[in-house]
């Protein structure tokens, strides 16, 4: 089975971004990079997010939120921000998103 993909909409202070974010399964909490966070201009929490990884290990995550628009549905969500390369849809995400 193949990777699958949805478009996003973010939009916080400073601007608003399209992308494609990796439907992670599996994964709990949506996650951006660093540099896309600092793009539009998230609201950072002042705490971090312990979160458990697959192989067993727990890595913190700093914490933000953010306005996203997905499938025709939108949300404010709590996101993690990490180093990675491409954003990651979580469940806990997609399970807060309201009809317009």
């Amino acid at each position: 089975m193949g990777h699958v993909y949805v478009d996003v909409l973010l939009r916080d202070l400073k601007a608003e971004k399209k992308t494609k974010f990796f439907v992670g399964i599996d994964s709990t909490f949506s996650i951006i990079p660093y540099k896309m966070a600092d793009e539009i201009g998230v609201q950072k929490a002042p705490w971090r997010e312990k979160v458990s990884l697959a192989n067993g290990s727990v890595m913190e995550f700093k914490t933000a939120f953010t306005y996203l628009y997905v499938m025709g549905r939108e949300t404010v969500a709590k996101i993690l921000l990490s180093d990675l390369k491409e954003p990651a849809l979580g469940v806990e995400t997609s399970e807060r998103e309201k009809n317009l």
